[in-house]
């Protein structure tokens, strides 16, 4: 992925045509996540998924066989809505200049087979390109600006776009995170290691080598949350081998004997939450051809959807298929979520009501699309974000498709009395979910507040 952002030529198209995790790599399921992710950040023009061999043979022959590895296959519908549909270019391009003469000399003093002049060669950090473009500007009149960008401070790399993080905290332990609107995925290590990507979380079971990939995307819908109808793939791979494989020795960087057919793969353990009541979701495991199999049961964590993996089917993958919610005012969502006798008592389903005691009122509830009874998670999620290196606080929220009447407003304070509406930040039922991001920067006010207040017209 570094290889390649340091080679990318400002002003030309730019390909990869060869990319491959190479058997036997315990670890090769990551690249249809690593490789699509970082392809779309740095904006490449497209890229190939590397297989020397094209017959179909069931198992893998040799280190450059992608075609036959189904633990990347598998993850190939994930691999393909990262890099052409979900994951934003980055937001900054940083360009350094490569002159023919700086090339020429930088050939005949340091350059190699597979290390010909770069942008690291002018003095481009490399894990720069974790966080946002790289690009070189050729030719003659090759300029740029003459400091490059400063080195990524990390452990904890965070794409400029926010969309993708690789943590190596523990550098035995790294994981790696994609949490855009139609996709949410994980790759690394850590068994029981639970991440919050959204309003989808992913917690990982306890596997074979302590790591997996996990990834969420969406088939049908635009987001995660609101009342619109969706379905979505779920893919989770870890450890594979062909059958009777031999490492050369304990480190398991060789094989003595590649086996055969057929190709084994670990059934990953682990738990996707969706934000949804269970009342409109269905998962079902899916074949090796693709299709619905067994119904898994479908629990409900704080009014969330809870499915959990490699539980029912032998399989690699799932598909999860959620109800719209087509209520369009309270009357009609009171009617379709409360029994007749119930929707007549306004203690029980009154828009002001609470009637589980869990703090939130039945119309804060229809508001947000929450589950209608039960505890449920804080309908708003607030964080920060980090914008030409200021940092701004955010608002994450889902809303209804449609609705008559209902606005959500963001307000701003700086002493929690008075608040004031922030212009252009009225939002009006959508199928999508909210991200506000504030305009004001952490550090340039003494205080700043934020809340959302939601309005229905009489």
């Amino acid at each position: 992925m570094i290889f390649g952002a340091l080679r990318q030529v400002k002003g030309f198209p730019n390909i990869a045509t060869e990319y491959e995790h190479p058997a036997p790599n315990l670890y090769a399921g990551e690249q249809e996540f690593f490789f699509p992710a970082f392809a779309a950040l740095q904006d490449l023009d497209g890229y190939w998924v590397y297989s020397y061999w094209t017959n179909d043979r069931l198992a893998i022959w040799d280190h450059w066989d992608s075609l036959n590895s189904m633990n990347k296959l598998a993850n190939i519908p994930i691999a393909a809505a990262l890099f052409r549909r979900d994951v934003s270019p980055a937001v900054n391009e940083y360009v350094v200049a490569m002159t023919p003469e700086r090339e020429i000399t930088e050939i005949v003093t340091r350059a190699g087979h597979f290390n010909m002049p770069h942008a690291a060669f002018v003095g481009m950090p490399p894990s720069v390109g974790l966080v946002s473009r790289i690009r070189m500007a050729i030719g003659e009149d090759a300029t740029a600006p003459a400091t490059p960008p400063a080195r990524p401070a990390g452990p904890v790399f965070v794409s400029d776009t926010g969309e993708l993080r690789w943590d190596s905290t523990d550098p035995a332990a790294g994981f790696f995170t994609i949490n855009t609107p139609r996709t949410k995925a994980f790759a690394g290590f850590g068994s029981r290691r639970r991440v919050e990507l959204g309003g989808v979380a992913i917690t990982t079971g306890i596997t074979r080598l302590d790591w997996c990939t996990v990834g969420v995307t969406l088939l049908e819908g635009e987001g995660f949350g609101g009342t619109a109808a969706s379905r979505a793939l779920i893919v989770a791979t870890g450890q594979y081998a062909n059958t009777g494989w031999k490492w050369r020795d304990a480190t398991h960087t060789g094989l003595t004997d590649w086996g055969k057919a057929p190709f084994l793969a670990e059934i990953v353990t682990g738990e996707v939450e969706l934000p949804f009541p269970p009342s409109r979701v269905k998962a079902w495991a899916l074949t090796g051809d693709g299709l619905r199999g067994e119904e898994l049961p479908v629990a409900n964590n704080s009014g969330r959807s809870a499915i959990t993996l490699g539980t029912v089917g032998d399989t690699l993958w799932y598909e999860v298929q959620v109800r719209a919610d087509t209520a369009t005012s309270y009357a009609a969502w009171r009617t379709a979520n409360f029994s007749p006798t119930e929707a007549a008592q306004n203690a029980i389903s009154g828009p002001d009501a609470d009637p589980d005691g869990a703090g939130l009122s039945n119309f804060t509830r229809y508001a947000f699309v929450l589950a209608a009874r039960g505890p449920v998670r804080p309908p708003v999620t607030t964080g920060t974000a980090v914008k030409d290196g200021s940092t701004y606080l955010t608002l994450i929220f889902n809303r209804r498709a449609s609705a008559t009447g209902l606005t959500y407003t963001v307000e701003t304070s700086t002493d929690l009395r008075v608040w004031t509406s922030v212009p252009d930040a009225v939002f009006a039922p959508a199928a999508a979910p909210v991200t506000y991001q504030d305009t004001v920067a952490l550090g340039a006010a003494p205080r700043r507040f934020l809340r959302l207040r939601v309005a229905s017209a009489p």
